[in-house]
């Protein structure tokens, strides 16, 4: 269903003149550009700009409260915070509302213009950063739909102005009272995507006209009494940033299937040239939609809400970017568990499972042990194999205190946080001798020269911490060879991640050392991957 928007408005000072704008840019989870920066409080109305909330329009000069507020006209100059009002036998007044002195002088104007009308000092109040003096506290950009206003227009027998609405989008094409139906439905606004909020409840302002200031109709009374509801526009969230501008079209976006939308996501990641594309979208749809893989499949025409699918074409679009699925879920499966995953840590791999298989190999269900993972990032490696063998306990170590934050996380989320214990330290620096019966790490193994040639969801999305592993990338393991060692009991095990290419010399790094059993496991794809050992049970 397709219409055109005919006008917009912004009201820079919350209830007071709307100014007609030729276009707009709407950007995702703000308010419509300039509108209700400003408001005048009649008394305290409790507003905190340090802890902003939502407050009742009547704490303010509305037409809801005043209808002698329509009697200013009013213009407010965005480059150079000018405010300018004028009325009937008032002096113009120019006032710069981004300081004090200036909003003083329109709360004085005011009061001589609004007179016995007000019982309370009126006091112009600043909105802070994005935040906007909102009628509802969660509507962000209003749209009137211009055939509704007609049509009670006609039932009641009284022309209406459609700026009692105060809308910021005025809406021509669509028939009359359709938009109350659409909650959580997709709306392509110009060159932006917004998702329906909720219609919008009418109050006493739209009683009065915005013209000659008399409260002359009783439209929410006319509503009700017309159509059994008081509900006259929507509110809509920006769900896509873009321009809006008169005359540019506004389109209903279908409602879709999970199955089309699934096809449909990885027909366009296929097009973007993303790895892994049927994988990627049927995750972010899980995610989007609130379904599980075997929703998809077994109720493939399941139709989807406006608000999943935009938050699907969210995930598609940084996906199209080269932003990790990781990270736009801000999760990860590993081995049998589910993580949090944050740009702070190493997005977990199916390659490091291998580390995890050989752990569990050597230590029985029921044996007690205690496991070090050096380099813990987000607890993957550890956490795995606590979840598989409940005798165990842990030490997780971290130079990043935000890696040890999500590592902390993922251990509570899986009851896992009384048998682990996370440190914040080099290595093994601080640690005494002969402590550990396994020693784990996936450290940094790509050589510094390298990483700007890795794929563009590793080397600008991952911690650079986490990847660098010096000039030939074998830094780490010159210090760990030894160190493991020392940490390790007598017959205790080691098992690192390293680079495919790596084998032979971080062997001969471990066996340098003095490590025994030294060999390499490969992966799934038959590529070395992990490094294994042991410290000779007779060493002390």
């Amino acid at each position: 269903m397709v219409a055109t928007v005919s006008a917009l408005y912004r009201h820079p000072v919350k209830g007071f003149t709307p100014e007609r704008l030729a276009a707009a840019d709407l950007a995702v989870g703000e308010g419509f550009p300039c509108d209700r920066l400003y408001a005048v409080e009649v008394g305290p109305s409790g507003f905190d700009a340090a802890n902003p909330a939502w407050v009742s329009k009547m704490q303010f000069a509305v037409l809801a409260r005043i209808a002698q507020v329509a009697k200013a006209r009013t213009a407010y100059d965005e480059a150079t915070g000018v405010f300018s009002a004028r009325a009937e036998g008032m002096p113009d007044l120019a006032a710069p509302l981004g300081d004090d002195a200036g909003r003083q002088a329109l709360a004085d104007w005011l009061t001589r213009l609004l007179g016995d009308e007000v019982d309370a000092p009126l006091k112009v109040i600043a909105a802070p950063g994005t935040w906007r003096f909102m009628d509802h506290p969660l509507g962000h950009v209003s749209i009137i739909n211009l055939a509704s206003v007609r049509d009670l227009e006609q039932r009641i027998g009284k022309p209406l102005d459609p700026l009692r609405f105060r809308g910021n989008l005025y809406v021509e094409g669509w028939e009359p009272w359709v938009e109350n139906q659409w909650t959580g439905r997709t709306l392509e606004v110009g060159g932006a995507t917004t998702t329906v909020f909720k219609p919008i409840v009418r109050c006493a302002a739209t009683h009065v006209d915005p013209v000659t200031a008399e409260r002359d109709i009783d439209v929410v009374k006319a509503l009700f009494d017309t159509y059994g509801h008081t509900l006259c526009g929507l509110y809509v969230h920006t769900a896509v940033a873009g321009r809006v501008a008169e005359g540019d079209a506004l389109e209903l976006v279908p409602m879709t299937t999970l199955v089309k939308t699934w096809k449909a996501g990885r027909a366009r990641l296929e097009t973007g040239g993303i790895d892994q594309p049927v994988i990627d979208s049927r995750l972010m749809l899980e995610a989007a939609a609130g379904v599980t893989r075997v929703d998809i499949i077994t109720d493939p025409h399941r139709l989807l809400t406006g608000e999943q699918m935009t938050t699907f074409e969210g995930y598609i679009e940084r996906r199209l970017r080269r932003e990790p699925v990781s990270h736009i879920l801000g999760r990860k499966g590993f081995w049998k568990i589910m993580l949090n995953v944050t740009p702070h840590v190493l997005t977990p791999r199916p390659d490091t499972e291998v580390i995890v298989d050989e752990a569990l190999k050597a230590f029985p269900e029921r044996m007690s042990f205690n496991v070090l993972d050096l380099g813990v990032g987000s607890g993957a490696i550890l956490l795995a194999i606590l979840a598989e063998r409940p005798a165990a306990k842990g030490l997780g170590v971290d130079i990043s205190e935000e890696a040890l934050a999500v590592a902390r996380e993922n251990a509570a989320n899986l009851d896992l946080d009384n048998r682990v214990a996370l440190l914040r330290g080099d290595w093994t620096a601080g640690l005494g001798d002969a402590g550990f019966d396994l020693v784990v790490s996936n450290p940094p193994y790509i050589a510094t020269d390298e990483i700007e040639t890795l794929d563009p969801e590793v080397k600008d999305h991952e911690p650079r911490i986490a990847l660098d592993g010096g000039p030939d990338g074998l830094d780490p393991y010159r210090l760990l060879a030894s160190e493991i060692l020392r940490v390790l009991k007598p017959g205790g095990m080691f098992a690192v991640e390293i680079g495919h290419t790596q084998a032979a010399d971080v062997e001969a790094l471990f066996r340098a050392a003095g490590a025994a059993q030294v060999r390499t496991i490969k992966d799934l794809a038959l590529r070395d991957r992990v490094v294994a050992g042991a410290k000779n049970p007779l060493e002390t």
